[in-house]
């Protein structure tokens, strides 16, 4: 997709005095969740009913016959989207509206295998095109890559590590070969950034600068805890760290990633809701239902991966939480309006909740989320899959010191962020708008503005996705801990004070499908081209994280620049009280 949506000024930040480094680093970029462009491939003709018995004898047979049919009528459907997205750019909009059932049918994982279903072949978009624009005139990474294409980087330099965002991590691995892709990917741009420098090569060249936006942080930890087990400690030493005697600050730029989790992955697969959906129910009801909706958010195994995690320690108990008075509950169910028998669910059973609502997943086993209590669970979390994704279980690569690896976190603040829920599981409600045994409905009746409760939704600080805690715990006080952080890799933490975006028409930002898109239509650059937004998307065109990206992987033109650039990437910058929230969570003691 083009850039002709958006303008020279609003694709370009104040780019500071940078010049392109002559053998500079490759850059890796990772996208989140629902950001990257899925595709159909399906062209195999629709023959297997014909084959089959029409006087199917047994019950196998039969159950054959059905499978044969969807097959057929998922390939039938498919093949007139052959190469075309049924997520992102236009193609999308059009096959819902034209045939809302086969593409419904194609984005739904198997809920037996988490795979692909019968009949249908649904693959992530490749090439820095997977992610720069999801609609015509929605930027996505497009800044980023207009911004460091300015200062040298090319298709040569710069890769996009696109992937079906609906797979389990375990899933990406086994269908796709996805982290041995990107294993590739960084090894081979190590290679290249090394020829070209010829004889001035020195062991810094080529290294690689990871960007990871949202799940895509957790996909990047997953793959960090995947090499290690595959290729050990010295991998991620030769193709990751940077220099001290360089004076290298090379490493990973962690955009607004979703590290302990984000709790409105918990409504849209208990009862396909979100506060977005709870402020325009009968619209949104009629174009897609909630039955609809949970069933499919429940079968994403990458969506799974963002429950929260941690468990009370972080998120707090019934009574108390670090982040605000009202209480750590996640979800909170009583049987009718006014009723005061409340179940309250906290963190701790949390993943048992959801499992049991959704008829005990396939992903359930896809993921461990809880903290490591001894050091024993952290030495097995090393060669565990289910424990990668959690930072509280798997500690950062082992670099040999001094190391010039560093962390950015990069984030917004103060937009009011979903974080707990008020449901009713009042059964002649539930049975009418469809849901059977689910019965839970959010009570969009319960509104207390002073303790920040609208529509049924618990509201905190965040970057109206995720939660202040699970953006900024671990960057701010996690990985100062040696359990986590064995090489005290430095960890600089660059906050966003957020602007929530204005639509013209309602919603927040966030959308029908969930998590990072809004139902209004942008009123041109008004609406996303300030460069000042701390919104969760938004901030991928963020003047200031832009300038972080540059000065990470380039080099100054100037003294005066170069000063600048050293103050900026090695100083913290908080508006948020992460800090003193971060103090109020206690560890495990004796695993440091």
């Amino acid at each position: 997709m083009g850039s002709g949506h958006i303008t020279r000024q609003a694709l370009f930040a104040p780019r500071p005095k940078c010049q392109q480094d002559p053998y500079h680093h490759p850059v890796i970029l990772i996208p989140g969740i629902v950001s990257t462009g899925l595709e159909v491939w399906s062209t195999s003709p629709a023959t297997a009913v014909k084959n089959l018995k029409t006087d199917s004898p047994s019950t196998s047979d039969a159950d054959e016959k059905a499978k044969a049919h969807l097959q057929a009528s998922n390939r039938i459907c498919g093949q007139k989207f052959f190469r075309k997205r049924m997520w992102g750019t236009v193609d999308n909009i059009r096959a819902f509206l034209m045939n809302r059932a086969c593409w419904t049918r194609h984005m739904k994982l198997d809920e037996e295998t988490g795979l692909d279903p019968p009949g249908v072949k649904l693959r992530a978009a490749q090439g820095l095109d997977a992610a720069d624009y999801l609609f015509p005139g929605y930027w996505v990474w497009a800044r980023i890559i207009a911004n460091l294409a300015s200062i040298g980087y090319d298709s040569n330099s710069m890769h996009l590590a696109a992937y079906d965002w609906r797979l389990s991590f375990r899933h990406l691995e086994t269908r796709d070969l996805y982290f041995t892709k990107l294993r590739s990917t960084i090894e081979l741009s190590y290679k290249h950034a090394r020829v070209l420098a010829g004889s001035a090569v020195d062991e810094e060249v080529g290294k690689a600068v990871i960007i990871s936006h949202s799940m895509g942080s957790s996909v990047f930890l997953h793959f960090l805890g995947w090499i290690r087990k595959e290729a050990g400690e010295a991998w991620c030493e030769k193709y990751l760290k940077g220099n001290v005697a360089l004076n290298t600050n090379k490493g990973w730029i962690n955009v607004a990633g979703t590290l302990l989790g984000v709790p409105k992955t918990l409504p849209a697969m208990l009862s396909g809701e979100m506060r977005d959906t709870t402020k325009m129910p009968s619209l949104v009801d009629t174009v897609f239902s909630k039955p609809e909706r949970s069933a499919l958010f429940r079968s994403w195994g990458g969506l799974a991966s963002l429950i929260p995690k941690g468990g009370e320690a972080i998120w707090g108990t019934v009574e108390q939480a670090p982040d605000q008075p009202n209480g750590g509950a996640l979800v909170r169910v009583a049987s009718d309006v006014s009723s005061g028998n409340i179940t309250s669910v906290t963190a701790d059973v949390i993943d048992d909740f959801v499992t049991e609502q959704a008829d005990t997943p396939y992903w359930a086993t896809h993921y461990r989320n809880r903290l490591a209590t001894t050091k024993q669970e952290l030495k097995h979390a090393l060669h565990s899959e289910e424990d990668w994704a959690n930072p509280l279980r798997t500690a950062l690569p082992k670099f040999s010191k001094p190391t010039k690896f560093t962390i950015w976190c990069v984030y917004g603040t103060h937009l009011p962020t979903e974080r707990g829920y008020y449901y009713l599981t009042d059964k002649a409600a539930s049975e009418e708008d469809g849901f059977g045994p689910t019965n839970l409905m959010i009570n969009t009746s319960h509104s207390v503005p002073e303790k920040r409760i609208e529509n049924g939704v618990q509201l905190t600080d965040g970057d109206a996705t995720v939660p202040l805690l699970s953006l900024g715990y671990m960057c701010t006080e996690g990985w100062s801990h040696k359990r986590y952080n064995p090489s005290k890799i430095p960890v600089i933490t660059r906050e966003v004070l957020g602007k929530e975006p204005k639509l013209n028409g309602t919603g927040s930002g966030q959308g029908l499908l969930g998590f990072e898109f809004g139902f209004g239509l942008p009123s041109l650059e008004t609406l996303r081209g300030s460069g000042k937004s701390g919104d969760h998307v938004d901030i991928l065109g963020n003047y200031d994280l832009i300038e972080t990206i540059l000065r990470a992987v380039s080099k100054s033109e100037t003294s005066e620049a170069a000063e600048k650039a050293e103050e900026m990437l090695n100083t913290n910058r908080i508006f948020s009280d992460i800090v003193e929230v971060s103090k109020k969570i206690k560890l495990p003691e004796g695993l440091d």
